[in-house]
């Protein structure tokens, strides 16, 4: 399952797991927490950082409830994350035992799949479907475990079907929609690119794009690390609050392409903007903003697509006036990127001028 480390807190009704992750030990290792929301946060992190699937496991009632903050951080992010949840034994179902709670209507809207077994036998396959309905369609898997039935030996037969580790999904590109955007982007005076992490992984792409066509990339904060934090282009990140040079830089643009993202503030932005966006989920296309050219298709395919378009001749680039403008804006954001970062250098500098002027810290002798 590509499964090696997992995290969560013992409880009662998930203490058959724990002894299953001792046996296992050699090649699980367990990472105990001391909250289920930090057990399913560390998960949800660990699936937007490494790409593959996070693991958590919490007990019944009050164990199970409070992983929902982190599992709906992975919903909305749109990382796989199998979560793993107790519930009391069969025989006291539905009886008001002790941190009883009815879990398959709790987990309903944060996840893409939820299922509470029924049989020790079916344990197996029922996490497996699991672990693809979280890659496949990028979300939350719920699998609900009595006590009684985790603590029952089965004979396990592994099964012959390779493992689904990954959403292994081309898309036909729309050419029609690849025109627009070209000619949009060739158009532009102040183009941006806003990277989300949907484009974990195509660094490469980012840059190969950004540079060939001049454009300054912001990014989530989710999608902090795409690129490297002292590439020249990246002017940092912007969510509710954000980095100033990445929020002048989006104000100011004539031309924004969103890759891997459903940006929730961008409905908050300046109308006067051509909106590109390129996701693969379809049904984030223009839920937050309205978008001039849409493409559903994975977000490095584009961008490599539209630089081979483009061609090698850079010198194409520099003969009509938008795309001197687009230069002059590229060097422009280069520079704002430089003072700002200078500025915040000599800040640290002068700790006492920190807290003076954040006003983190008053006392005696360092009144305002």
């Amino acid at each position: 399952m590509g499964v090696d480390h997992v995290y969560g807190i013992p409880a009662d009704s998930i203490n058959n797991v724990v002894e299953g992750l001792w046996q296992e030990r050699e090649a699980i290792r367990y990472i105990q927490v001391r909250h289920e929301e930090a057990g399913a946060l560390a998960a949800a992190a660990d699936a937007k950082l490494n790409g593959t699937i996070g693991v958590a496991f919490a007990s019944a009632g009050p164990g199970s409830v409070h992983m929902l903050n982190g599992l709906y951080d992975a919903k909305m992010d749109n990382v796989p994350v199998l979560a793993l949840v107790g519930q009391v034994t069969t025989q006291f179902q539905n009886t008001h035992f002790f941190q009883e709670l009815s879990e398959v209507p709790i987990f309903a809207d944060v996840a893409v799949y939820n299922r509470q077994v029924s049989t020790a036998e079916q344990i197996p396959a029922v996490i497996e479907d699991a672990i693809k309905a979280a890659y496949t369609r990028r979300g939350v898997a719920v699998v609900i475990l009595p006590e009684d039935l985790t603590g029952t030996s089965i004979e396990y037969v592994e099964p012959h079907t390779p493992m689904v580790s990954r959403a292994r999904v081309s898309y036909a590109l729309d050419g029609h929609a690849l025109d627009m955007a070209s000619e949009a982007i060739t158009k532009a005076q102040r183009p941006v690119l806003w990277i989300g992490q949907g484009m974990r992984g195509k660094g490469e792409a980012v840059m190969r794009f950004a540079e060939r066509f001049h454009m300054p990339v912001v990014s989530t904060a989710p999608a902090t690390g795409i690129v490297a934090q002292d590439w020249p282009n990246y002017m940092g990140t912007r969510g509710r609050l954000g980095d100033k040079r990445a929020f002048e830089a989006s104000q100011l643009a004539d031309l924004i392409l969103f890759a891997g993202t459903n940006y929730p503030f961008a409905r908050f932005m300046p109308r006067d903007k051509t909106i590109i966006q390129v996701n693969t989920d379809p049904s984030d296309i223009g839920n937050q903003i309205e978008a001039s050219i849409a493409l559903v298709a994975d977000g490095a395919q584009v961008l490599d697509e539209l630089v081979q378009r483009a061609g090698h001749d850079t010198a194409t680039l520099t003969d009509d006036a938008p795309a001197k403008a687009a230069r002059a804006f590229e060097k422009a954001a280069r520079s704002n990127r430089r003072n700002w970062l200078a500025w915040l250098d000599n800040l640290a500098d002068d700790e006492l001028g920190v807290r003076r002027k954040v006003g983190l810290f008053f006392g005696p002798g360092l009144e305002p």
